[in-house]
């Protein structure tokens, strides 16, 4: 006789309930892995510094059952590394296990990446250091800087003795002086740029940048008038100009004058029959020049006008 439905039923939940319960089971004891980053924590030396930046984590892979794997999933594991045993110059210190100060139960370590820690110590020591400004950004377009000022101009810095040795400067943080117009005082901090640096003073520099108009005219008195062919002669020989330019250009004694591109059009025999030729700056001002690389503009000569008179060389 068979059974009754109703009486098979309970048998099947049963069943499903019993499946359900092995099916979880599993789920949360079959072993699985993870990599995580574990932050580090030094106990340092005392008579050492290390010389270089030590790594503020490492990864390690983890390996157990999902269930407690995904129990770590958010959870920040760190890990202690004690120093204090280290040696002048190369050290090398293998991660284990044991360094984890959170590793809960059920989980172990599979590898550590790198799985040993390179670790480079020196000798403390202090040196006066220079200071540079770290400009950004331009003054407005009518001014230039003229100088930049800084206060104190170098300062004592604590580090790896062979780093301190090799350091030529240090910066400060950056300084945009976009657009001022004017000279100014600013108020910075020096920017270490690494954890083995350090400063035992007030961390307060003064950067003075000082402006000065971009284009200053001058006038230059007494120059000699120079002609670049030897041919011809410039009368007067000394004359004043009136110049404007980036560059302090006052130290220069001498104008010269581009007389062969002027004669470029003539003949040899024109040249000769040619005694003297009336110059006007207005109409040839690209043919004066002074004897510098710095950018100007002469902006006017006194006299204005001048006469290039040809010499025979054969009757001198």
């Amino acid at each position: 006789m068979k059974p009754q439905r109703s009486e098979t039923l309970p048998l099947k939940i049963l069943a499903v309930l019993l499946s359900i319960v092995i099916w979880g089971w599993i789920q949360l004891n079959e072993e699985e892995s993870d990599v995580k980053m574990v932050a580090i924590d030094y106990l340092a030396p005392e008579n050492l510094i290390q010389s270089e930046e030590l790594p503020k984590s490492i990864s390690v892979e983890l390996v157990g059952a999902k269930g407690r794997i995904r129990q770590i999933k958010n959870k920040q594991l760190n890990m202690t590394l004690d120093l204090r045993d280290v040696h002048l110059g190369q050290n090398q210190r293998p991660l284990q296990a044991s360094s984890l100060t959170n590793l809960p139960d059920g989980i172990n370590v599979a590898r550590f990446s790198p799985p040993i820690l390179e670790l480079q110590f020196d000798n403390p020591s202090i040196r006066e250091i220079p200071i540079r400004a770290n400009i950004l950004g331009s003054p407005n377009d009518k001014f230039k800087i003229s100088s930049i000022q800084i206060d104190p101009k170098s300062i004592p810095v604590r580090g790896p003795e062979r780093y301190l040795s090799e350091l030529e400067y240090i910066s400060t943080k950056a300084i945009n002086i976009g657009d001022i117009e004017q000279s100014k005082t600013f108020a910075s901090q020096i920017s270490l740029q690494s954890s083995i640096l350090s400063i035992n003073q007030a961390n307060i520099v003064d950067v003075t940048v000082e402006l000065k108009e971009r284009n200053t005219v001058s006038v230059l008195e007494n120059l000699q008038v120079v002609s670049n062919h030897f041919d011809w002669e410039v009368k007067p020989s000394t004359i004043s100009i009136l110049v404007e330019s980036e560059e302090d250009v006052s130290m220069h004694e001498q104008l010269l004058i581009n007389v062969d591109s002027l004669l470029e059009g003539l003949s040899k025999t024109e040249r000769i029959d040619t005694e003297s030729i009336t110059l006007n700056f207005n109409d040839h001002q690209d043919l004066f020049s002074l004897p510098t690389e710095a950018q100007y503009t002469i902006k006017n000569l006194d006299p204005n006008t001048l006469t290039i008179q040809y010499v025979d060389p054969t009757r001198r």
